[in-house]
């Protein structure tokens, strides 16, 4: 077992529907304001919503957002900003080519602007796949990553935030869950932990064989010869552990007073038993 220290500790984040649709409304706003500033219809034919568990390509932009969506970004914007159906837009020289570019540009300025993030330095408009294991684990239950998908230009476009992320937004608008502080204290080490808590022991004679015959016809008062020798000692088990469990230590008997006592002793060398 690995012992973490207090700094590596990450609290358990769960946002509820309020706080989500807080952080929804805002990048709505967002995208309405952006559709105003570059003439894109901005009525949806959907509305913004979470997913919990999306299985998609992840793009990143930078400090702690990544993006996905089905379709081409680059045929979505062509058509929602000049009524183009992109085809391949081939060539990077053509008008239309360098207004779909600034508009994606300015879209994430004014997405990164919604979420409280720095501009992002560039965001790839036709970028290629691959894995992304900080993705991966903004999606884990109970790290408090949320995925929301926008209606953007027909398409489906959904945003991935990170739970540091999500949770310094909505503290900076007084809505974060108040987390338990963690302790200074150093952890408890596992014995004194678990040093009140009872142990069963057994304390056991060498085992020993009974034909069949002789045990059903057993009676109160008999007497049997166990072959354990008087100057065995006894074994001690754990009880917990079951019959199979190896001896903890050897014993010898006694008595204290009116009670039957055992004095511990170190395990003497195998005997096969």
């Amino acid at each position: 077992m690995t012992l973490l220290a207090a700094h590596e500790a990450r609290p358990l984040r769960h946002w509820n529907g309020a706080r989500r649709q807080a952080l929804a409304g805002a990048l709505s706003d967002a995208l309405g304001r952006w559709c105003g500033e570059w003439g894109i219809d901005a009525s949806p034919a959907d509305a913004a919503g979470f997913d919990d568990a999306p299985a998609m390509a992840w793009h990143a932009v930078e400090h702690g957002v990544w993006w996905a969506m089905d379709g081409r970004p680059q045929a979505a914007l062509a058509a929602a900003l000049y009524g183009e159906v992109d085809s391949g837009m081939q060539g990077e020289g053509r008008v239309a080519d360098q207004l779909a570019a600034a508009a994606w540009a300015d879209w994430w300025r004014t997405a990164c602007a919604a979420l409280d993030v720095p501009e992002p330095v560039a965001v790839a408009l036709s970028p290629e796949p691959h894995p992304d294991d900080a993705a991966r684990q903004a999606l884990l239950p109970w790290q408090g990553g949320l995925a929301l998908g926008l209606p953007w230009c027909g398409q489906r476009l959904t945003l991935l935030l990170d739970g540091d992320l999500v949770a310094r937004w909505l503290g900076d608008r007084g809505l974060a869950v108040p987390e338990a502080p963690l302790s200074a204290s150093p952890p408890m080490p596992v014995l004194a932990a678990l040093a009140s808590r009872g142990v069963a022991l057994h304390v056991e004679l060498a085992p020993f064989e009974i034909d069949f015959g002789s045990l059903v016809g057993l009676r109160i008062g008999d007497v049997l010869g166990t072959g354990h020798a008087l100057d065995q000692p006894l074994r001690v088990r754990s009880a917990a552990a079951g019959a199979a469990a190896a001896p903890v230590c050897d014993a010898w008997l006694g008595r204290q007073a009116r009670q039957v006592v055992v004095e511990l002793a170190a395990r003497a060398a195998a005997t096969g038993n």
